[in-house]
């Protein structure tokens, strides 16, 4: 699946798990978080259900 051109620009400028939610809660419908997957004590995988499958980042 491939993401949608503004979904990709929107993503591009987020810069904080902060940002991230933040944007995640605005969208319509909010989009929820489904998993966080810790990579390693620094670093967790924030995962969401989207609109046609999934979006995640990565977070350190």
């Amino acid at each position: 699946m491939a993401i949608d051109a503004p979904t990709l620009d929107a993503t591009r400028r987020l810069g904080t798990l902060e940002d991230v939610l933040r944007w995640a809660r605005a969208q319509s419908p909010p989009l929820e978080i489904v998993e966080v997957v810790t990579q390693d004590e620094f670093t967790h995988d924030v995962v969401f259900a989207a609109r046609d499958g999934w979006l995640v980042f990565d977070t350190t």
